[in-house]
């Protein structure tokens, strides 16, 4: 499962998923929480297309593509991981200008995944070289 944002450094999430999948022939989910903020258009971290961009490259990558509405995302990426039998979770971490929403849905799935591997890509500041390239190939 990889937990997909409405952010442009959601793409490298979505690669390094594909390329989990793809080692463990396995079938993956890109998971979007919609909540009453993001609806109401009050997460400065929304790049407006990416969440289009982002379904559209998911799908030609192979996935599942959920959307989930929840209060709390952290709440709803655990529900469904719970509800699916997830194996993997994939998510962003590290971008130290991050939201601090989002430093709290990280850490909320480290805290309470169970019985999951956890993957945290490491998100690239603005203008530095993505970590996968569109095959899904590490630079690093």
């Amino acid at each position: 499962m990889a937990c997909m944002g409405a952010t442009t450094a959601a793409a490298e999430v979505l690669h390094a998923a594909a390329q989990l999948s793809s080692e463990l022939q396995a079938v993956w989910y890109a998971v979007y929480v919609s909540t009453p903020q993001h609806d109401r258009g009050d997460a400065a971290a929304i790049v407006p297309g990416s969440l289009s961009d982002n379904i559209a490259l998911a799908e030609r990558l192979g996935a599942v593509v959920v959307r989930i509405t929840a209060d709390d995302q952290a709440a709803g990426l655990l529900a469904f991981a719970r509800r699916e039998g997830v194996t993997h979770v994939v998510f962003g971490e590290g971008m130290p200008t991050a939201p601090s929403r989002i430093r709290s849905i990280a850490a909320r799935l480290k805290s309470e995944v169970r019985g999951a591997t956890l993957v945290a890509v490491p998100i690239a500041p603005a203008g530095a070289p993505p970590r996968f390239s569109r095959a899904g190939r590490s630079h690093g």
